[in-house]
């Protein structure tokens, strides 16, 4: 339970919200789908948060070895 929480904790701070949104939404898509149906959504996802200013955020973060500033955008 401890480790858990330190993971939904983590999320909560650290992760990009535009990320956790998209993974839920891909995650429980691809449920309702099935696996023939439902891999191929979880990439028409991937394209919905590929250009957010987030995304763009992450990798100049990571190259600046710095916390990244997630706004949700």
């Amino acid at each position: 339970m401890a480790k858990a929480w330190e993971i939904a904790t983590h999320i909560a701070e650290d992760a990009a919200p535009l990320a956790v949104q998209g993974s839920k939404k891909a995650i429980l898509g691809a449920l309702d789908r099935g696996p023939s149906e439902g891999i191929p959504y979880t990439w028409t996802v991937l394209t919905d948060i590929q250009d957010t200013e987030d995304t763009k955020e992450g990798f100049r973060s990571f190259v600046e070895k710095r916390k990244p500033k997630f706004v949700g955008k």
